[in-house]
């Protein structure tokens, strides 16, 4: 089993709590929430971890010490995501194993933004454009986590390009 870990750094408490909502009716309730407060109104069974007075990236660095799986799945809450895509994802991410990286694609308006191929010099030039990371979610192992210092990371973006470049052979 992996553990999922929902980042709600820049999403409103409304989008959190959906993000919550979607994993709980998926079957998933213990999950970890990083975010400046817990959603009210929203059960909520995981553990919380506050990101009121450090960086995302240090906040997830914590969430180690909350859990002992080797696999994370990380999920950005600002993008919302239906609950029947939310079971789906999850249970497409929760296969990987080993020291595998994997992701899902960013889809708004029926309109799905790709990644260029995983390789050090286009994501480089993809992300020296200025676009953003267009990616929903992630999973990685723990080992890779544990390589990378995201202490001063302050977004989901920023602590996921420096795992994607993490996870990508030199």
């Amino acid at each position: 089993m992996a553990s999922i870990i929902v980042t709600g750094t820049n999403a409103s408490q409304s989008a959190i709590a959906n993000t919550i909502s979607a994993l709980n009716t998926a079957g998933i309730g213990n999950t970890i929430l990083i975010a400046a407060d817990k959603p009210l109104g929203v059960k909520f069974a995981g553990h919380f971890v506050s990101s009121a007075d450090c960086s995302l990236g240090r906040a997830l660095m914590q969430t180690l010490t909350l859990t002992s799986e080797r696999q994370l799945i990380l999920i950005d809450a600002s993008t919302e995501i239906s609950t029947e895509r939310m079971g789906a994802l999850l249970s497409s991410l929760a296969s990987i194993r080993g020291e595998s990286f994997g992701y899902a694609m960013l889809e708004q308006a029926g309109q799905r933004f790709d990644l260029p191929d995983l390789t050090v010099d286009s994501l480089v030039q993809f992300l020296n454009m200025e676009q953003e990371l267009p990616l929903l979610c992630c999973s990685f192992p723990r080992s890779l986590l544990e390589k990378v210092d995201l202490h001063e990371s302050l977004d989901s973006t920023e602590c996921m390009v420096q795992v994607v470049i993490a996870a990508v052979p030199s």
